[in-house]
């Protein structure tokens, strides 16, 4: 009987703490978002269920910002760009979807700090967002944000020779 090796990728995606003004106080949870390890087999089969290429399923992240004093949270996220919608990790791709924001405990919308909308919701390289109530931008002492984060596996990282861990690293920003 011969044996196949099974060769598993283990992804690990951390977030640095987000950064702001001094007096703002600012965590990520989780801090780092480990995405498990997988085969090829795992990868693919995925890909078929969701035909949107391989990858690791969707995790939550919940960004947390509090300030001393009222002011309008404009935030990004700063990471290597892969193209106009996404953001480059080791092995991939990652996106990043808004679901909810949340200023002083009231729900609000969002939108870019030029006040279009926040396209498909998606968090790209080089926008910032900013909470947005009655057709202006919303101002407050604390801010949290709850998003989806959807890495993705080029062809040729998902093909190692050796089990292999890749990891990406990118960081949310307040002004």
């Amino acid at each position: 009987m011969k044996f196949l090796p099974v060769w598993i990728v283990l992804l690990c995606l951390v977030f640095e703490p987000a950064s702001g003004a001094e007096t703002c106080q600012s965590s990520l949870s989780p801090a780092s978002v480990n995405l498990g390890s997988a085969t090829r087999a795992d990868l693919l089969q995925r890909t078929a269920l969701d035909g949107r290429g391989p990858g690791f399923g969707l995790r939550s992240v919940h960004l947390r910002v509090h300030c001393p004093d009222v002011r309008l949270m404009r935030w990004a996220f700063a990471a290597p760009p892969a193209d106009p919608q996404r953001f480059r990790w080791a092995a991939g791709t990652l996106q990043l979807r808004i679901v909810a924001v949340r200023l002083d405990g009231a729900a609000v919308h969002w939108r870019l700090d030029t006040g279009q909308p926040v396209e498909g919701d998606f968090l790209r390289p080089g926008i910032h967002v900013v909470p947005w109530q009655a057709d202006a931008g919303a101002r407050g002492s604390l801010l949290e944000v709850e998003m989806e984060l959807d890495a993705r596996v080029d062809d040729a990282s998902s093909r190692p020779v050796d089990p292999e861990r890749f990891e990406g690293q990118g960081a949310f920003t307040v002004d």
